[in-house]
């Protein structure tokens, strides 16, 4: 990073110094959670529970919102800046307990992407009030289309509930998307829709699907070239792999399913991942009527072929309970290299081979869930997450894979109890979005981005350049941090050596502080203002700038406790002595008590205070005049008092 500008600058009696960035800081960081903008006239509430970027700077989010039902709405950022939710239309009418889920969305290029869900909703052709449907929208160059309510491929007579799960887009306009529909509520039948040219066609089966089966994730690398992940959570289904080439559908098992999970209940596909044609990575679980909880399995294509199921080597959590969760998020950056998480795990694949599961650092919880992982290049993924504080206690989170290598995870900064990440997306490994609840009860929604550290310049300056010993607090300390972008917040740290002055809060990137009485020393005193912020502003340091203390001026006052004594009884006489600071004190020192040439006696004080008697026969009779000398001390400058009339008679 460049570094910033050094100089001195002000006029008499101040003085300010500028410092530099730290050239250590990381390039990109995650910056704030950002609220969504949702205009009052929409609703309120608004919760992220899908991202897609396919460039830099350039993602949508979706999800619902609350106005007396949870309708959905979209919401684009362009060029790095996020705009204002849209609702999606055509998803009306929407009253009390109905709503939209939002499940996926996927775009193909900026400007061109479909989301999907399903609706709970009045359906025309369903003698039911309310029947959960699944809907399709798409953007194309940046328009958003309305919604289309899909008719499902079976008899109204037949008809049950029925959603949309995933979606995939190769191309602009070129979608699928998959889910199931229900027939008598009872039986599901995977089905799909295609996008053809921008229009959404109609749903069909899957043909050769296993009963009771549903679509649980697809993955598109071309139009008409697709694999799709077939199974339930529910006891009775049966994991499948559908491929869709130039059109038509090919259904078989899991290789090697079957002898893994021996007696098997129940299995399903749950997520696929196909960074090439013929070459994708699933992820799925099964249960058998031996073992407790679901167990995890993954299982490879290489050049069209898929390969031997194999049961995942799990992290802790997963091993010590034997469950997986309820959805396995998988991407797989090329072939052979992907990311996917179950609970607080994440496991990696290296070159086609998957290693075991680690959990990623949660400081100060009790664990947590991965619930979305997004890898745009081998070894570089991004994860997010909820970690448990306490016993009902959540807080949002991201970590970061860099070469290989999991990082801690931190938490999503602006974002408090019951927060969550739902939904990441990276295009590349230094430009990401994640969204989902900010806190609040999980009533408030934000976006999160990785952005790059911005370098800061840190100065400080001094309001005089030289102040008095005891009367520091004339001299008023002010920090100014500037960034390259935004106004940085954090803190100061003002320091002299290795003694730290004070601390200063900033407030539109300034701040200042006031020193305090006798916090120095006589002398020149240097200081250095350190700045520490959030991690998207580097942390920088000022060049140091100096004031000068001088020394307080003190007065000094002689007392005697007699006027006068007899020879040879001088030490009946109490001589007492007072230095008085000009501020602070108190005077250290010692103090000369003379008489002409004579010294009648030193006086080390204490307190500012202190005393002493002549010796016998020190003075002769006669009459004196006694003068007290202070002779001054590293703080305090000399002072010498009035004198006092002394009479020593025969």
């Amino acid at each position: 990073m460049a570094a910033g500008t050094t100089g001195i600058l002000g006029g008499a009696g101040a003085a300010l110094a500028a410092g530099t960035t730290s050239a250590s800081a990381a390039p990109v960081v995650w910056g704030p959670a950002q609220p969504l903008s949702l205009s009052m006239s929409l609703g309120q509430y608004p919760k992220v529970g899908a991202i897609s970027c396919p460039a830099p700077g350039d993602c949508v989010a979706a999800g619902v919102y609350y106005n007396g039902a949870l309708p959905g709405f979209v919401v684009e950022q362009v060029k790095g800046v996020w705009g204002s939710a849209q609702p999606i239309s055509g998803l009306s009418p929407l009253a009390g307990g109905d709503g939209v889920t939002v499940n996926s969305i996927s775009c193909a290029s900026p400007g061109n992407c479909a989301v999907v869900g399903s609706l709970y909703a009045p359906y025309p052709t369903s003698s039911s009030p309310r029947l959960l449907r699944g809907f399709a929208v798409s953007e194309t160059n940046g328009t958003w289309g309305t919604a289309d309510i899909l008719a499902p491929p079976l008899p109204a007579a037949r008809l049950g509930s029925g959603k949309l799960v995933s979606v995939s887009c190769s191309a602009p306009g070129d979608c699928l998307a998959g889910g199931y529909d229900a027939t008598d509520y009872q039986t599901t039948m995977a089905e799909v829709v295609q996008e053809t040219n921008g229009r959404w066609g109609v749903p069909t089966l899957v043909p050769g699907a296993p009963a009771y089966d549903g679509v649980q994730s697809v993955s598109c690398t071309s139009p008409g070239y697709c694999v799709a992940g077939l199974g339930s959570q529910y006891k009775g289904y049966a994991a499948a792999l559908a491929t869709e080439t130039g059109g038509s559908w090919s259904i078989q098992s899991v290789p090697g399913l079957s002898a893994l999970a021996a007696g098997q209940v129940h299995s399903s596909v749950d997520s696929v991942s196909c960074p090439l044609a013929g070459d994708c990575s699933a992820a799925g679980e099964f249960t058998t009527a031996s073992a407790f909880g679901r167990q995890l399995f993954v299982v490879t294509e290489r050049n069209g072929t898929w390969g031997q199921a194999s049961e995942l080597a799990k992290g802790p959590s997963v091993a010590s309970e034997g469950l997986v969760a309820s959805q396995i998020p998988l991407s797989c950056a090329s072939p052979g290299n992907c990311a996917l998480a179950a609970q607080d795990v994440i496991a990696d694949q290296v070159n086609g081979t998957w290693g075991s599961g680690t959990a990623p650092a949660l400081p100060g919880t009790n664990g947590g869930e991965v619930t979305t992982v997004s890898c745009p290049s081998a070894g570089n993924c991004s994860a997010g997450g909820y970690a448990t504080v306490g016993s009902t206690s959540t807080y949002a989170f991201v970590v970061d894979e860099v070469n290989g290598t999991w990082g801690n995870a931190v938490q999503v900064a602006g974002t408090n109890n019951e927060a969550d990440v739902l939904a990441l997306s990276c295009a590349t490994a230094s430009s990401c979005a994640a969204g989902g609840n900010a806190g609040t009860a999980g009533l408030e929604g934000y976006v999160t981005e990785k952005i790059p550290v911005a370098p800061t310049t840190t100065a400080v300056s001094l309001s005089a350049s030289s102040v008095t010993f005891g009367h520091e607090q004339t001299e008023k300390v002010q920090v100014t941090v500037s960034a390259a972008s935004g106004t940085p917040t954090g803190t100061v740290t003002v320091s002299s050596g290795s003694a730290k002055v004070c601390t200063i809060s900033l407030a539109s990137g300034q701040g200042s502080c006031t020193l305090t009485a006798t916090q120095f020393g006589a002398g020149t005193v240097s200081l250095v203002a350190r700045y520490v912020g959030p991690a998207w502003y580097a942390p920088s340091t000022s060049q140091a700038v100096s004031f000068m203390v001088s020394r307080a001026g003190t007065s000094t006052t002689l007392r005697l406790s007699m006027g006068r004594i007899r020879y040879r009884q001088e030490s009946r006489e109490w001589i007492s002595v007072r230095v008085s600071p000009q501020y602070a004190g108190p005077a250290t020192g010692r103090v000369a008590v003379r008489t002409g040439r004579i010294t009648v006696c030193v006086i080390s004080l204490r307190r500012g205070r202190g005393g002493c008697r002549p010796t016998a026969r020190e003075l002769r009779p006669g009459i004196y005049h006694l003068v007290a000398r202070y002779r001054g001390s590293a703080n305090f400058a000399s002072s010498v008092s009035g004198r006092a009339r002394l009479r020593v008679m025969p």
